[in-house]
């Protein structure tokens, strides 16, 4: 790891963690997409379009309570 860390000690149990946490991100995206390719691209586009709208109604409503 002072290979690419020079001097910054880092826990390798966090690089290990990190590393299956990426590869973990990478597979279950590809099963959603094996799964939701079958129904169209459409399908996907609106189930993204859907996701979207919930995520800024949640932050809009998040902010408006903030302030």
């Amino acid at each position: 790891m002072g290979i690419w860390t020079g001097e910054l000690k880092v826990h390798e149990l966090y690089t290990v963690a990190c590393g299956l946490y990426a590869c973990w991100v990478v597979l279950r995206t590809a099963m959603i997409l094996y799964t939701w390719i079958p129904q169209g691209w459409r399908a996907i586009f609106n189930k993204i379009v859907e996701w979207t709208v919930l995520v800024c109604t949640l932050v809009l409503h998040l902010l408006s309570i903030s302030m």
